[in-house]
């Protein structure tokens, strides 16, 4: 099947508040569906039809607006915008039309099938949550696709809470699948605790901020670059990066998790071979959190859960992958914005996977970056404490609106849940 297109287009400029929306990938053949109107004319059929997720919030919105359009205008619109339009020569007044809710491709496709389009599944000629006119006049059918789904702007407001909704459930699903490892994080976390509480004094304190503070000069053209490029991903990429989210839960890391990973970081820099690594440290590794929600395993402590990826190749050639859930004071932890216009977040730690598996410290630096985009600094607790004026911190940082980090110290624990190399 052909890849689904995921971009909803308004004057040109892409909507991103709408990536989480929209799906990440063609639907398996049970998971798709059609909705909206048609109507049989004198010399076949035609129809304002959507192919959508079956059982999913997003395509109960888009099939309620898309059969609320005036279809006649529609048509109408798209003929007088496209000159191959007025191929339909198609009566469109006085028809009947049928309001169709949410069926299966073959329940509508049937009607439209031809000598080009001998299968009744029709969804395997659209491109999801597109609006398509389909007709079919004097034995052949035609799918016009609008390269504007503008008809859907009402979308947009709706688009953000969808989202936030849809991370809550992965969030809740992440939780259940990694129980198993709750008590080895809470234990992870308090001893964690314990070490900061002997170490951390308000020496140790000064040099870890002034360690920071020279981190943040040091890196700041490049952390910066780093949240535009987030900022600024293609489409593709992003629903790379959602595809990757909707993946975490399922505990495993499969090829193409490693795919859109690799892609992801190329995009942004941060392949071994590109600039947009802080200290030049390619030994290192970046990992991708659940932005906006809390998906850890340690009750009462913020918490996330990330898909990490070594930055360099191991001796055969292949990447390591892990899914890792951080606690407290590491990692993506520090990440408080909500879901607001496409929020994206990112966390590079210095050395591999293995090494910063364990106990963590780190805190919030307010504005380092202006506003909006505050960090959250850590270090390991092996390095840290013992030598934090050496030590390299890592950072996490988020795209969204409204991100926050807190300013004290606070513990963490990172545990390795699921690893694979690709």
């Amino acid at each position: 099947m052909k890849k689904i297109c995921r971009n909803i287009v308004k004057g040109g400029v892409i909507l991103s508040a709408l990536v989480l929306l929209l799906p990440d990938e063609a639907f398996a053949q049970s998971g798709r569906r059609i909705c909206g109107r048609w109507a049989q004319t004198t010399t076949g059929y035609v129809g304002l039809l959507v192919d959508v997720e079956n059982s999913s919030q997003q395509a109960n919105v888009v099939c309620d607006k898309v059969r609320s359009i005036d279809q006649i205008s529609y048509m109408l619109g798209m003929q007088a915008s496209d000159s191959a339009n007025s191929a339909w020569q198609v009566n469109l007044n006085g028809l009947n039309w049928v309001h169709q809710s949410s069926t299966a491709c073959e329940n509508v496709g049937k009607l439209f099938t031809d000598s080009r389009y001998t299968s009744s599944d029709m969804c395997d000629n659209m491109e999801g949550y597109y609006i398509y006119v389909v007709v079919k006049n004097n034995g052949k059918t035609t799918y016009f696709k609008k390269s504007s789904v503008s008809a859907l702007d009402l979308l947009i407001a709706a688009s953000t809470k969808i989202a936030k909704d849809e991370l809550n459930a992965i969030a809740a699903k992440a939780k259940s699948v990694y129980s198993s490892a709750k008590s080895a994080a809470l234990s992870g976390y308090q001893a964690s605790v314990s070490a900061m509480k002997s170490a951390l004094n308000a020496a140790l304190e000064a040099v870890f901020r002034q360690v920071g503070g020279k981190f943040i000069s040091d890196n700041k053209a490049i952390i910066t670059q780093i949240r535009t490029n987030l900022k600024n991903l293609d489409t593709d990429t992003k629903t790379a990066y959602t595809r990757i989210q909707r993946a975490l839960p399922n505990g495993m890391i499969t090829s193409q998790m490693a795919i859109d990973m690799k892609a992801l970081i190329s995009k942004i820099g941060m392949a071994a071979n590109q600039t947009n690594i802080p200290n030049k440290v390619t030994n290192s590794s970046v990992g991708i959190p659940l932005v906006g929600v809390e998906a850890g395993l340690v009750a009462g402590v913020e918490s996330n859960i990330s898909l990490v990826m070594n930055i360099q190749p191991d001796s055969s050639g292949k990447y390591t992958f892990a899914i890792v859930s951080y606690s407290g004071g590491t990692l993506g932890a520090t990440i408080k914005g909500e879901v607001d216009g496409g929020g994206l977040g990112i966390a590079w730690s210095p050395g591999t996977i293995d090494d910063n598996d364990g106990w963590s410290v780190g805190f919030g630096v307010s504005a380092a970056l202006g506003s909006g985009a505050d960090l959250g600094l850590s270090w390991g607790v092996a390095k840290g404490m013992s030598g934090a004026s050496n030590a390299i911190p890592g950072f996490s940082l988020s795209t969204a609106q409204g991100a926050g980090v807190d300013a004290s110290f606070a513990a963490g624990y990172t545990k390795t849940l699921v690893k694979a190399s690709f």
